[in-house]
């Protein structure tokens, strides 16, 4: 495989820069890099990867980038995490990206630095296909007394490299250049899988992966350092909408779905109680679990519709 080549610029965060200043410091860094090593540096295979200050900056660079000096012609993405607010990233900038541009965006549920409001804004506002861009909600997870905390520092969370940092963060930026830069549908199944096995199966007892089209803030505004009704953000407008106001109090959420083989459930309830019926009221599996996670193994049933029943609540699920 041809070698990927990282340029890391950092964001300045002094008192005494203005934004603009931040934003046009990064951007010449960039470009300074692909001046200075041009045998190594290909600008027609460029992605843009930012966490927290560089998540939110990277739809503005990336748009510039990609329209006004025509990076990225042979492949290009964005890979924005926990990201802080976005500035000069109207949505006229927001609907700029060309077609063959793809998206992970990515939060971490136990965060409490930068509400999940903003990326649920940019992600809502992109004009990305559907199928080209994707929203990733990782959770914490405690196995045998270590914790894998998905939190805003992630993964600078522990002193060890450890499964939660190769998990949701190493392996994605890796399958999604994979994919942009040559093609890779493995790639695209890793990256933008859409709660697919290979996304979201986490090692172990670890809480998988979890994947929205239609995502939603898993808390209140005040539970942020950095809300998104701040008079900080540029995008404040977009804060109190239904669309991305609405906390997620869905108990429990099921995926992939259609499933393959593997349907993976999530709950509150520290127990999951499964009946799973087919399309004539048959139960053909059952399952009591003693935790607030399952994984289904869906492969020996036949395909079609089936009804599943976790706890109280009932979900129809396509078997492919």
């Amino acid at each position: 495989m041809p070698k990927k080549v990282t340029v890391y610029v950092p964001y300045q965060t002094l008192a005494t820069t203005t934004i603009t200043e931040r934003y046009d410091n990064l951007k010449a860094g960039f470009r300074r890099a692909a001046q200075l090593y041009p045998g190594i540096i290909r600008t027609d295979k460029v992605g843009f990867m930012g966490h927290s200050f560089g998540g939110g900056a990277s739809f503005n660079i990336a748009s510039e980038f990609f329209n006004t000096d025509g990076w990225g012609v042979n492949g290009r993405f964005i890979y924005a995490l926990a990201e802080w607010y976005s500035y000069f990233a109207e949505d006229s900038v927001l609907s700029s990206y060309p077609d063959n541009t793809k998206v992970l965006i990515e939060v971490f549920a136990d965060d409490n630095t930068n509400d999940h409001r903003m990326a649920i804004d940019v992600f809502n506002h992109l004009n990305v296909a559907s199928s080209e861009k994707d929203y990733i909600l990782v959770s914490s997870s405690t196995v045998n007394g270590y914790n894998y905390q998905a939190v805003h520092n992630m993964p600078n969370t522990s002193a060890a490299f450890d499964a939660l940092d190769y998990y949701a963060y190493y392996r994605f930026i890796d399958a999604l250049a994979d994919y942009s830069f040559n093609g890779n549908t493995d790639g695209k199944n890793v990256a933008l899988g859409h709660g697919s096995s290979a996304q979201a199966t986490m090692p172990g007892i670890m809480t998988p992966l979890q994947s929205y089209a239609n995502p939603s803030p898993a808390h209140p505004q005040d539970f942020y350092e950095f809300p998104c009704s701040s008079s900080e953000n540029p995008r404040i407008d977009y804060c109190t909408t239904a669309s991305i106001d609405m906390v997620n109090t869905e108990e429990i959420t099921l995926y992939p779905n259609p499933v393959n083989d593997v349907l993976n459930i999530n709950t509150l309830s520290p127990t999951v109680d499964v009946n799973i019926y087919n399309n004539i009221g048959q139960k053909v599996s059952h399952y009591n679990l003693k935790q607030n996670s399952a994984a289904i193994n869906m492969q020996g049933l036949p395909q079609g519709i089936y009804l599943v029943e976790v706890n109280d609540s009932t979900h129809k699920v396509i078997r492919n």
